[in-house]
């Protein structure tokens, strides 16, 4: 094999490939012999194990999280740009709900968990779910239709997260009560308002101040 004899000096590394047979680790020749360790983002020994540290795990996890972000906004705009030629937010809304349906899939296994109290669950679905259904929805021009079908979407994840169905008749108050969540359409509004005070807040230069008087 060309390059295993360098200086009278067999490569045992070029020579025979699986000389580390210990996954993941890298072969160094030296003088008439050659060693094994554990390549830089690994640990462990070379004679039996190298695994992962937890820089190469975040790393990953970095990684996947950038790729999925990207495929659920590409190639559809952000949602600020997501404004029809009619000023209304229809297309924003659909887009969000769809983004807060995949992300409620993901967590199934936890929101549908029965070792997990129903509390925990709706604070896990504020946080991941409900979040990322209205990121951006701040400066949408909402009208009833899109309140309605948010509220329809998360209601479906309610009773879903609760264990029951349609035809079990139960108020929505009530399955809202026992995750401690708030109706979808008060928690938009909230962050209308607290969004709207920003922009009082604004100096009287700013963009923002001017379009308010528009």
């Amino acid at each position: 094999m060309a390059g295993c004899v360098v200086a009278s000096d067999i490569n045992e590394c070029r020579c025979q490939p699986d000389s580390c047979s210990v996954a993941n680790t890298q072969c160094i020749n030296t003088p008439a012999s050659y060693q094994c360790h554990c390549p830089d983002g690994f640990e462990g020994s070379a004679d039996t194990h190298c695994t992962g540290t937890l820089y190469t795990a975040a790393l990953s996890l970095s990684l996947y999280t950038h790729t999925a972000r990207y495929s659920l906004h590409n190639p559809i705009p952000t949602s600020v740009d997501m404004l029809s030629v009619d000023g209304d937010a229809d297309a924003a809304v659909e887009t969000r709900i769809r983004i807060g349906w995949n992300k409620f899939r993901q967590l199934v296994p936890l929101l549908t968990n029965k070792d997990v109290s129903l509390i925990m669950r709706g604070r896990l679905h504020s946080r991941c779910v409900r979040s990322s259904m209205l990121h951006g929805s701040e400066t949408w021009p909402v009208r009833k239709e899109n309140l309605a079908a948010f509220q329809r979407a998360e209601m479906r994840m309610v009773r879903w997260m609760c264990g029951v169905k349609l035809k079990n008749r139960l108020p929505s108050i009530e399955l809202r009560e026992r995750l401690g969540v708030d109706d979808i359409a008060l928690v938009l509004q909230q962050n209308r308002l607290r969004w709207y005070k920003h922009v009082l807040r604004k100096d009287d230069d700013d963009l923002c101040e001017e379009m308010h008087g528009v």
